[in-house]
């Protein structure tokens, strides 16, 4: 067994260093396992902030550095769910920044409000937090790296996360199961897999109209990110609040530690597999060896959403 070495703290922060896990499901969480098909998790939440957000929010910091566009810069504002503004609070010293102000929605889990309180970031409150942390961070001293539409968000993923994965999975994904939030995940490892000339059909899902999921948006929320992700995604599938829960429980419960917004992506990836086997269309994704290798992205933990279980125990039960 090899020992991991020791480390300094800046190359633990580093996500050049960072290698999640990725892991094949058991065939109790694979329903679709006679057929051939393969589901493993990309675990990303091994990593130091415990959550995907890791690779965009240093990536946008580094290059704004190297930019000159953190010269006087104090206090960062941005519009989050809370994820990001917990990474940008733990990288944000390293650039000479200690002040982070998450401008969050009314509706924000009450764990995701401790979790910010944990490291440190300051918290406002409010409808519109785009827009509003676009306005605060133009103040003097102040900015906003405004991940809804700064090219570096996807960037982080392309740079550190899909050159990982793709060398992990052994350059063979036939699925890749995506959330859509800001859109910088799928937009950084499908344009990887392009590049690859990887035969990867990449699917996006989508929070069901009227639902909330934390972190991932529904297509009415999704007119508000400024990317055009639309000719990077293959297909995509609408996934309830409801089914995500459920499907994170069923995953925490084997052994995989992942969110709401896991069991969402993974809850999307089986629908989807679903449509494919129902309209016999598998047989076009399987490689040399006749099998499927999908794969779905476990963005983070449950913790922050204790409280958001507990109306679920009795439905997982029954």
């Amino acid at each position: 067994m090899e020992i991991p070495k020791i480390e300094t703290l800046e190359e633990y922060l580093s996500p050049t260093n960072f290698t999640g896990r990725l892991v094949l499901l058991s065939e109790e969480l694979n329903p679709f396992a006679p057929l051939g098909v393969d589901i493993y998790v990309k675990i990303l939440w091994e990593n130091p902030v415990l959550n995907g957000k890791f690779f965009p929010a240093y990536w946008m910091l580094k290059q704004a550095y190297e930019q000159g566009r953190l010269k006087g810069v104090r206090t960062l504002y941005e519009a989050t769910s809370g994820n990001m503004a917990k990474a940008l609070k733990i990288f944000a010293p390293y650039f000479g920044i200690e002040r982070v102000v998450a401008v969050v929605p009314p509706n924000i889990a009450e764990g995701k409000l401790e979790m910010l309180e944990l490291v440190g970031a300051e918290v406002l409150k409010m409808e519109n937090g785009i827009e509003k942390a676009k306005e605060l961070g133009s103040a003097p001293g102040c900015l906003n790296l405004f991940q809804y539409g700064n090219n570096d968000n996807p960037g982080g993923y392309y740079h550190f996360l899909a050159p990982n994965l793709w060398a992990q999975a052994e350059r063979d994904i036939a699925i890749l199961s995506v959330g859509m939030g800001t859109t910088g995940t799928i937009q950084g490892l499908s344009r990887y897999l392009r590049e690859q000339k990887a035969r990867t059909l990449v699917l996006g899902n989508i929070v069901a109209p009227g639902e909330n999921i934390p972190g991932v948006r529904t297509d009415a929320k999704l007119q508000e990110v400024q990317f055009d992700f639309g000719p990077l995604v293959d297909a995509t599938e609408h996934v309830t609040r409801d089914e995500a829960m459920l499907a994170s429980l069923r995953l925490v419960a084997a052994g995989v530690y992942g969110g709401p917004s896991t069991g969402f992506t993974y809850a999307g990836l089986l629908k989807h597999l679903g449509i494919l086997a129902k309209e016999d269309r598998l047989d076009a994704l399987r490689n040399g060896q006749k099998r499927i290798r999908a794969v779905f992205i476990s963005f983070d933990t449950p913790d922050p959403y204790g409280r958001d279980y507990r109306s679920y125990s009795n439905k997982r039960a029954a």
